[in-house]
């Protein structure tokens, strides 16, 4: 039997691209896939993530603890990546992302090596687009609407618009940067030019949002889900803002998919999303080729 083994970590968005990818370098090469939910887990002792794909209809096999895999045995691992370098591409193993810019070449596996494992990020749509239905169909169960969130979603009509506004933990890096007014400025007004009264609900964490864009959302309709439901859980925040039925995305793999997976759920969806500057910028994030082509970005 043939495998392709998949390292989750991350975030929730962050699992669910490396899923996808994975997911679909399975089907088109029809291996069984396997999801390694331990190891990049326990390396991350500064965010302390943990495997969040549970909540989704996900059919795969799991390892759950230190076994001998590639991921597990640094020197296997740097030993691949080399040897990936030098041997014929039928036969390469190792499927490595190395930088942020989208590669298509890295999709298209007809190795005649027994197992794939897969190291990366994949953070682009052109990575699985190609199986995107058989992805979506994990997600169907989980937008099925839930009993005690029905008095919420009953609100969420067809002008609904999910916003979210992200908080970093770490103002180190240039590349965490928070958005500022400009962008949910610029967004809200695609918004209205295309939809009449629409309904904003605003997603985020306690302290996020700054003043200046508080103020600017109050002068609108919003309903601030982050203050009236201030104990939900992250899975409960992603099925809410799956249900809207438009979205202003932050830099944010989870608003990412949250408004991928609302989108084909519905027809005729508007999704705004903040430019990608890959190098630097004022709101830098991700990777080259993430926003698909059909959202608006500003």
């Amino acid at each position: 039997m043939r495998f392709v083994y998949a390292q989750l970590k991350g975030g929730l968005g962050n699992q669910l691209f490396i899923y996808a990818f994975a997911k679909s370098i399975s089907i088109s090469s029809n291996r069984k896939l396997i999801l390694d939910i331990y190891s990049g887990f326990e390396a991350d002792t500064k965010y302390n993530r943990k495997y969040e794909l549970d909540k989704f209809d996900i059919s795969a096999y799991k390892i759950i603890n230190n076994s001998s895999t590639l991921y597990s045995k640094k020197f296997l691992k740097k030993f691949s990546i080399l040897c990936n370098k030098f041997i014929p591409k039928k036969f390469k193993f190792y499927i490595f992302e190395s930088n942020l810019i989208h590669n298509s070449k890295l999709g298209e596996r007809d190795s005649k090596h027994t197992h794939l494992y897969i190291d990366g990020y994949w953070q682009s749509e052109k990575y699985f687009e190609n199986h995107s239905e058989d992805i979506f169909d994990d997600f169907k169960s989980f937008l099925n609407d839930k009993n005690d969130l029905n008095k919420i979603t009953s609100l969420m009509n067809e002008n609904s618009v999910s916003v979210h506004v992200r908080k970093f933990v770490d103002h180190s890096s240039k590349l965490n940067n928070n958005l500022d007014l400009k962008y949910y400025k610029e967004a809200f007004k695609i918004i209205e030019n295309k939809i009449n009264q629409p309904i904003y609900y605003i997603f985020s964490e306690p302290g996020a949002i700054k003043e200046e864009i508080r103020n600017f959302f109050i002068s609108k309709n919003c309903v601030f889900i982050c203050d009236l439901y201030k104990n939900l859980t992250s899975d409960i925040d992603f099925f809410l803002m799956a249900k809207c039925r438009h979205h202003v995305i932050a830099n944010s793999t989870f608003s990412w998919w949250s408004a991928w997976i609302g989108e084909k759920s519905v027809s005729k969806s508007i999704v705004i999303a903040p430019k990608i500057f890959i190098d630097d910028g004022p709101a830098s994030w991700g990777f080259e080729g993430q926003i698909p082509d059909r959202w608006h970005k500003c």
